[in-house]
């Protein structure tokens, strides 16, 4: 089997570090299950790859949304808290009853998405409905109040339409995928501007997802790191978090990364062809509090 070349990516490192069994399906038994010709265990694991949760619909759907509101001109009588708390929330609802009463448009087409709360457990309670409803409304208001939101739309600061594409810079010879959520710049200061949005809680990983964010930047776009402010919004809880990266952080995450690509390589039987090894190298986690929420855990049957 012919696989995509090989990159690197925090959400992959994050995969690998939590369990290699499930790196093994997310990247590799997954790989063309999209096609009738791949195997039924392929299509099931690129089936079940596509599961998604009622918490990240939410995330995914504020950053698409946000984007909207940014790139192409916010508009005061057209993007307002109760527009966007709707909008998401009836797409949500959408994909609820698509989930619990539809699942064939899932089965004949694993592309379409799936809710794990659905496939799981064959129903979703009014009560995580309810508790998703509440959350999403707080990260709405929080959103609108934000100090970022006031920043861009009261000074009309121009935003870069670099924001939420997917690019990359070199580490050697591997590609170094980079998404980031939104960018501006001061015209008086010249300083850039680079916000993460974030609807969860704060990680310590965070800091590092920025030092990349900023890496590239700097080299991208000839900035110094003096020029490029970096924030995390965590819209849920309402917080802030601005940093000023010194070159020691630019280093520590350089080497983070450089060991992450060794390892993920050593899981690798042809690394120029990104062919992996066996399955059996790829050992399940021994932490089953992972596994509870796994969306592999059917085929994967440690739980």
């Amino acid at each position: 089997m012919k696989y995509p070349e090989f990159r690197w990516s925090f959400s992959k490192h994050k995969t690998l570090m939590t369990c290699q069994a499930k790196y093994y399906k997310q990247y590799y038994q997954s790989h063309n299950g999209w096609r009738e010709d791949t195997s039924a265990l392929g299509r099931h694991t690129y089936r079940l790859k596509n599961l998604t949760t009622l918490e990240i619909e939410v995330g995914n759907k504020v950053h698409q949304f946000i984007e909207e509101v940014f790139m192409n001109s916010y508009q005061p009588g057209i993007h307002t808290e109760e527009e966007m708390f709707c909008s998401i929330w009836n797409e949500i609802m959408v994909l609820v009853e698509t989930s619990l009463h539809h699942p064939e448009v899932w089965y004949e087409d694993p592309r379409n998405k799936m809710l794990f709360e659905a496939y799981y457990n064959s129903e979703i309670p009014d009560s995580k409905l309810e508790e998703t409803k509440e959350r999403l409304k707080q990260i709405v208001q929080n959103f609108f109040q934000s100090d970022t939101f006031r920043e861009v739309t009261q000074n009309h600061y121009p935003v870069w339409k670099t924001s939420e594409k997917f690019r990359h810079m070199m580490n050697g010879n591997i590609k170094v995928q980079i998404k980031m959520d939104l960018l501006y710049s001061d015209k008086k200061t010249k300083v850039v501007h680079l916000v993460d949005w974030k609807t969860g809680k704060i990680r310590e990983e965070d800091r590092y997802q920025l030092a990349l964010y900023s890496h590239y930047i700097s080299h991208a776009f000839k900035r110094d790191l003096s020029q490029i402010k970096l924030v995390n919004e965590y819209l849920l809880d309402n917080q802030r978090k601005d940093y000023q990266l010194q070159q020691i952080d630019i280093q520590n995450m350089r080497e983070v990364v450089a060991n992450s690509i060794s390892y993920m390589q050593s899981f690798l039987e042809v690394p120029d062809s990104n062919v992996p090894l066996d399955q059996s190298f790829f050992e399940q986690t021994a932490n089953e509090q992972v596994c509870v929420f796994c969306s592999f855990k059917e085929i994967c049957k440690k739980v």
